[in-house]
């Protein structure tokens, strides 16, 4: 059975495929304190707006918009 090791909050590993692409692991990367502290001024800078949100074009046949 394979050991499972535990990232250290610190530091990232970057993968390499066979094809010579880059990857990181994703939990490790959001278990990493950069990417928590990145995170968290990403959210201050954008004045807490609302994850999913979009800023598409409005449909022009929505009744709600005021032209």
């Amino acid at each position: 059975m394979r050991r499972r090791e535990r990232a250290d909050e610190e530091t990232v590993t970057v993968h390499v495929t066979p094809r010579g692409g880059l990857y990181v692991n994703e939990r490790e990367l959001l278990r990493s304190k950069a990417a928590q502290e990145t995170m968290a001024k990403m959210e201050q800078a954008l004045g807490g707006v609302e994850h999913g949100a979009t800023t598409a074009a409005a449909d022009p046949r929505d009744p709600s918009d005021e032209r």
